[in-house]
């Protein structure tokens, strides 16, 4: 199993790091950009632990994922937005 660089298995600490750079980037979108509530992404062309990681933010609350045939449209949570502006961990 490789990492998304593809560097072969990844130790937690790269998840967890791997799975903050994602909710950090669908906040920027969010707010450093028009201040879409929501952002349309189309999920195809990404790893199955790139998409592991999406499942398991949704999991834990810190975004939200709207599915359709078109795509996903992505939203960070209250949670995931403290994550981010409170520095909070992952865990």
């Amino acid at each position: 199993m490789q990492n998304v660089s593809g560097k072969g298995v990844m130790k937690v600490n790269e998840r967890e790091a791997e799975r903050m750079d994602i909710l950090q980037s669908i906040y920027n979108r969010m707010f450093d950009g028009d201040g879409q509530r929501v952002i349309s992404w189309d999920p195809t062309s990404i790893s199955n632990i790139v998409y592991n990681h999406y499942i398991y933010l949704e999991q834990k609350g810190l975004i939200e994922i709207s599915r359709s045939s078109s795509g996903w449209e992505l939203a960070v949570t209250a949670d995931g937005i403290d994550t981010i502006e409170l520095k909070h961990p992952l865990r």
